[in-house]
């Protein structure tokens, strides 16, 4: 299950994705498969950190909180969706039910830990958010360009 609810952070960011997509690894750090599972790349994190103006002496802070909370989002997000009436990651058909709980679970984290700064602007959280998950995307996207990977992961 947990590469499903995987898939479904990757198609919440418009990336098309299956359980094969992780067969892959790679020795490039931003192509590993930790880097590219994981919500809040640290990299990809202090950029949109700077891009934002959040002062630089609580990047660390912020760094470590969100690390803690996405080694818990996994069980997280099961604990959501077991649940709901219907667990949308049993049921691909509800795949849309499975995204919005994403994003949902992904905003709740981010903004507990924002919060916690004294960052409070929903608008400016969703759009830090937006922004990290913009650059996802796009690391991605550079990742299976960069290794000739096909979707299956194979070369």
């Amino acid at each position: 299950m947990i590469k499903h609810i995987l898939c479904t952070g990757l198609i919440s960011i418009g990336i098309a994705c299956t359980t094969d997509t992780f067969a892959f690894d790679s020795s490039s750090e931003e192509c590993s498969q930790e880097a590219l599972v994981t919500n809040f790349p640290p990299t990809l994190l202090q950029e949109t950190l700077q891009q934002f103006n959040i002062p630089q002496d609580q990047w660390a802070a912020i760094r470590q909180e969100l690390s803690a909370k996405d080694k818990a989002f996994v069980k997280n997000l099961e604990e959501k969706a077991s649940r709901m009436e219907q667990n949308p990651f049993l049921d691909p058909q509800e795949r849309q039910a499975a995204v919005k709980l994403f994003r949902d679970t992904l905003y709740e984290s981010f903004s507990e830990v924002m919060k916690a700064h004294g960052i409070t602007d929903e608008t400016l959280v969703h759009a830090m958010l937006d922004d990290i998950q913009q650059k996802k995307a796009k690391a991605f996207a550079r990742c299976f360009k960069t290794h000739a990977l096909t979707p299956s992961g194979e070369k």
